[in-house]
């Protein structure tokens, strides 16, 4: 059986392939193990920025949910306060990818 494998763009321009037929989690904490973005909530997006929602059927099957052959970007969803709220309610949303900044100090893009 043929598997079905994804890539996925992370880092400064670095690419890895994986095979997605897999349990959801095992897949999100092998690409966070990768991009050495330690605990954060972690989702994919396809290349037009829709989230997959993978974090929300951890034992589902990701190859369910994304299609084989194409590039996905890791997505983390970080904990932000809300406007005038002390609540952290709200999440905030960042790739996990990099640029050179001015300075040439690599930062991650929000």
């Amino acid at each position: 059986m043929m598997g079905s494998f994804i890539e996925i763009v992370y880092g400064n321009n670095e690419r890895m392939f994986c095979n997605a037929d897999c349990a959801s989690i095992n897949l999100l904490q092998f690409i966070r193990d990768k991009c050495n973005v330690g605990y954060h909530d972690l989702d994919l997006a396809d290349t037009n920025g829709v989230i997959k929602s993978l974090r929300k059927s951890f034992n589902g099957r990701a190859s369910l949910q994304l299609e084989s052959g194409c590039t996905y970007i890791p997505v983390m969803f970080i904990p932000s306060a809300l406007p005038g709220s002390a609540s952290t309610a709200g999440m905030k949303i960042t790739t996990v990818l990099y640029h050179q900044s001015v300075a040439g100090k690599q930062e991650r893009t929000l």
